[in-house]
């Protein structure tokens, strides 16, 4: 992954991952949802180890940004041959997303994040991230 992680002293987080790592191969103005969505809970978790190791507390913000969306359409991968569903266009240039808090190290970060998820899908016309079974677990473990 070539984003970069930078830790703030103020206790907040800014990750950068480019469109081109997350791009869809099949559709040139779109974005694997799965896809994204798993790199960001990477980056958390490099992000929360790297807070252990130079024994910085919780709790800690995570904000998150898509900057020059508007128009893309998230993928949704139906299978492993390639059939997909796309979202509406997301309908804004610029997706600024409410910030969430971690209160502790030790938490589920996919719980965490859905919020952070469900935003960018509902940008999209979805009214949650599908990436997550009813019961709220993320289905790609993590």
């Amino acid at each position: 992954m070539h984003g970069q992680n930078h830790p703030f002293y103020e206790r907040m987080c800014e990750v950068a991952i480019t469109v081109g790592q997350i791009r869809s191969n099949i559709e040139p103005i779109s974005f694997s949802g799965e896809r994204y969505e798993r790199k960001l809970l990477e980056a958390m978790k490099r992000y929360i180890e790297l807070q252990k190791l130079l024994a910085i507390e919780s709790p800690f913000f995570i904000m998150v940004s898509f900057l020059g969306v508007k128009d893309y359409k998230i993928v949704i991968q139906k299978s492993i041959h390639h059939i997909a569903e796309y979202t509406n266009k997301i309908d804004r240039m610029n997706l600024i997303i409410p910030e969430v808090m971690v209160e502790n190290f030790d938490c589920d970060m996919a719980e965490v994040m859905k919020p952070i998820f469900d935003t960018v899908w509902n940008a999209a016309g979805d009214i949650a991230s599908p990436n997550y079974d009813t019961s709220g677990k993320f289905k790609f473990g993590y």
